[in-house]
């Protein structure tokens, strides 16, 4: 497709593609220095030592593929719900939600809000406004400072989509203004 959009969100399997690489190196590092390990303390202790010591290493070694597998299998599903949405637009409507987006602000430079969607370009993001069950806003903190925000969006099928916001601040000092106004809005209605 020609579309712009669907380029940059179709870019998912790509990224999928890259952390399987980079995992499996990874892994494969960490098995070659297990048995260069094991190599070295066999030569300076005892054979026990060794076995020991490869004991060790075969065990942090599974927990982190445990962890990676478990986080891999996660973004595979959300790639492909990601493409599922998108294969399921037209050439005729993904050309009228570019032309959308070009003539659409981004906000707090992370995400737009269309007419009939949610997308944020960096998260790879396109969802529409009916299929988000909840839309979260989750405040970071350090030591008790804000540091900053992330959007949780779940979305109908319970899949979930965390977005950080870059100018945070400013999108913090919105959602306190809109709130108190809804807030005030809801004080006039009971009086």
């Amino acid at each position: 497709m020609n579309s712009e959009l669907y380029r940059n969100i179709i870019r998912c399997k790509n990224d999928t593609r890259r952390e399987i690489a980079i995992h499996a190196a990874v892994c494969l590092i960490l098995a070659v220095l297990c048995v260069f390990g094991f190599l070295g303390v066999k030569s300076t202790e005892s054979l026990g030592s060794a076995i020991g010591f490869a004991l060790a290493f075969a065990i942090g070694l599974g927990v982190y593929a445990f962890f990676s597998i478990r986080k891999m299998k996660g973004n595979i599903a959300l790639n492909r719900k990601r493409e599922e949405r998108l294969n399921a637009l037209s050439e005729a409507q993904l050309a009228a939600l570019d032309t959308e987006i070009e003539g659409s602000q981004i906000q707090y430079k992370t995400f737009y809000l269309l007419e009939e969607y949610f997308y944020a370009p960096k998260y790879k993001l396109l969802i529409r406004y009916d299929e988000i069950r909840e839309f979260k806003n989750v405040i970071h903190s350090t030591n008790g400072i804000k540091d900053s925000i992330f959007i949780v969006i779940t979305d109908t099928d319970g899949y979930l989509f965390e977005i950080s916001v870059k100018q945070w601040k400013e999108y913090y000092k919105y959602c306190n203004s809109t709130a108190a106004a809804v807030h005030d809005k809801q004080q006039q209605n009971i009086n």
